[in-house]
């Protein structure tokens, strides 16, 4: 490895950026009050992404969400 070059660069020499964003986003999506169905994983690691990269994708899902909500709760069973 060339560190003395990749310093020059403002290169980072570690993976402890990387390995801290693993983790925060591990935290988001499996913390102990998330209850989410197990389908909806890879839209949060996509939105926990696209936050975490400054993107237009994050805006362009809430535009859309919004326009899509009823105020009915989809994911409960009918008990009729």
């Amino acid at each position: 490895m060339k560190s003395p070059q990749y310093r020059q660069q403002g290169l980072p020499l570690t993976s402890s950026l990387m390995e801290s964003t693993i983790k925060q986003m591990n935290a988001r999506v499996t913390g102990t009050e998330k209850f989410r169905k197990k389908e909806s994983g890879e839209a949060v690691l996509q939105l926990q992404a696209d936050s975490l990269s400054n993107s237009q994708l994050l805006g362009n899902f809430w535009s859309h969400w919004r326009t899509r909500q009823t105020g009915a709760n989809t994911d409960r069973k009918s008990t009729a």
